[in-house]
């Protein structure tokens, strides 16, 4: 199985779900003791599962086929978690196609709760 990007990966932890376009934007925000612990969870493009395991030297995560079941269900259930978690609906029915966009919709709505509720926000509406 050839795994295709981007990659899809959520934090055990939070349910927070980002996407990385290459091996070396996801070296650049994973901790190696992270992927050590298996603190995540990873898809592909077509939501396939993907086992991030360490390799040395330069490029120290190594990409490889899950050995789980293949079927892209546990990132759809990842990202309709993720979608609720940030009070955003999504259809059951979420296409492989459209998980892409889904976590960009997601990550948007995201970025535009955190804005209004920053604390110059909330500063400036005090004088409405």
């Amino acid at each position: 199985m050839e795994i295709k990007f981007p990659l899809f990966v959520r934090a055990k932890d939070s349910g927070e779900i980002a996407k990385f376009d290459s091996i070396h934007a996801l070296q650049g925000r994973v901790e190696e003791i992270d992927i050590e612990n298996g603190e995540y969870q990873a898809w592909d493009k077509d939501g396939l599962p993907v086992e991030l395991k360490l390799q040395k030297p330069a490029v120290w995560i190594a990409l490889e086929p899950s050995s789980e079941h293949q079927n892209p269900d546990q990132l759809r259930q990842a990202l309709l978690e993720f979608a609720k978690s940030v009070d955003i609906q999504l259809s059951d029915q979420l296409p492989v196609r459209g998980f892409e966009t889904a976590l960009d919709r997601i990550r948007a709505e995201q970025e535009k709760a955190m804005l209004a509720s920053s604390p110059i926000r909330r500063f400036f509406a005090r004088f409405k």
